[in-house]
């Protein structure tokens, strides 16, 4: 009987204890990574810009970088400041598909336009920088964001620019900022540098 008393109060003790929500999902900041915050049942970098560093905006839950906000504003460049060709042909970045460096549709569209552009202009000394979302090992992921830069590389080279005008890198998943798979599709990119 003492038996069985123990073994009921053993299972209502647990089946009453709280599961901590698995990431990103939270009910408070606790449930989240450090620096991050609990917003509508989300962990998130930031609520506000203020919880950026360096005056950086906030994004849909994100901090974005200098980089990030002047690609941003790439498009309300002053009447009366110089242009350089990669400000002139709008060089945005190219998305992927998780686990994969295979051009979308809509990418091949705006890589034409970058190709051509590019060609007009006479740009020379492209850099393209492959990103990850933080999924998968960091090799695995250093090596899948080589292959996005070598897909982009790939397109401009068959297009017309010359090979030995275009360098590729990756950061893999170095500067991956999502915490879920809207974000995430926003790690998966090929960045023009």
């Amino acid at each position: 009987m003492k038996f069985k008393t123990l073994f009921l109060i053993a299972v209502i003790l647990l089946a009453s204890c709280k599961k901590k929500p698995e990431y990103p999902v939270c009910k408070s900041d606790s449930d989240c990574k450090t620096g991050e915050k609990c917003h509508n049942g989300k962990c998130v970098q930031c609520i506000t810009d203020s919880d950026c560093p360096s005056g950086n905006p906030c994004v849909e839950g994100i901090c974005k970088s200098e980089k990030e906000k002047e690609s941003v504003s790439k498009n309300e460049i002053n009447a009366g400041s110089v242009s350089t060709p990669y400000t002139e042909c709008n060089l945005q970045n190219i998305y992927f598909d998780f686990d994969s460096y295979e051009l979308k549709p809509e990418a091949v569209q705006n890589l034409k336009k970058v190709a051509e552009c590019l060609l007009s202009k006479g740009a020379k000394d492209i850099t393209i920088v492959g990103h990850c979302d933080p999924r998968g090992t960091e090799e695995y992921n250093m090596g899948l964001g080589l292959q996005r830069a070598n897909a982009i590389k790939k397109f401009l080279v068959n297009y017309g620019i010359p090979s030995e005008q275009i360098k590729v890198y990756s950061k893999g998943e170095e500067e991956a900022t999502g915490t879920d798979e809207e974000s995430w599709a926003l790690d998966r990119k090929g960045e023009f540098k």
